[in-house]
């Protein structure tokens, strides 16, 4: 049987106690947090105030306007007309749900109609759009705002819904909610009347 020096039989020994107290178990690694999205929107607080400011500035005390409103609860698209005085509306046209109109005229207040298309109702859409800080890791929520250059009132109200992660599971899973699109359009703008001392400094168009 060969003899091995024992300074070689020494080495050995403790290199093989090295590398066993040297091995540690691979730590799984922790998947990275994704970001959360706030949401984005196409106008600023100083827009909004600066479109509103315009608005009232006209004196306008009755109009009439038609929106068209793509949505889950709404008639896709279908015009709706509004004649406002102050706080009282008064609904032209309108569909409750696709192919069955309202009976019209429909007295209501800005209240009951509960965020309706009238241009009050649509700058509290868009006030409530810029208070918005909601933040989500997988969806994030877009605004699109635009106001008519002359009068103030908004023209076009979007919002959406974008999904930001692609679900993984054999289950169908959805980040948006299904009633998170809305889309109005306003248009056949018409004042009717203005405030007294308006109505001298800003002649009706």
């Amino acid at each position: 049987m060969p003899r091995f020096p024992l300074a070689l039989i020494l080495c050995l020994a403790s290199t093989t106690i090295l590398f066993a107290c040297d091995y540690t178990p691979a730590t799984p690694t922790t998947a990275p947090i994704a970001t959360k999205y706030k949401p984005s929107i196409s106008i600023t607080r100083v827009d909004y105030d600066a479109a509103l400011k315009l608005w009232e500035s006209q004196g306008i005390s009755e109009y009439e306007i038609t929106a068209r409103e793509v949505s889950e609860r709404s008639g896709n698209g279908y015009p709706e007309t509004y004649r406002v005085k102050g706080d009282e509306v008064t609904v032209l046209q309108s569909m409750l749900r696709p192919g069955e109109l309202y009976p019209t005229p429909l007295i209501l207040t800005q209240a009951q109609l509960i965020l309706g298309n009238t241009i009050e109702g649509l700058f509290e859409r868009a006030d409530r759009a810029i208070a918005d800080q909601r933040e989500d890791r997988n969806s994030q929520t877009v605004y699109d705002i635009r106001f008519d250059p002359t009068y103030g009132y908004v023209t076009y109200f979007e919002v959406n819904c974008y999904e930001r992660v692609t679900p993984t599971s054999r289950r169908t899973v959805l980040n948006c909610p299904s009633d998170s699109y809305m889309q109005v359009k306003s248009s056949d703008f018409k004042v009717l009347s203005r405030d007294a001392l308006a109505a001298t400094a800003v002649p009706i168009p």
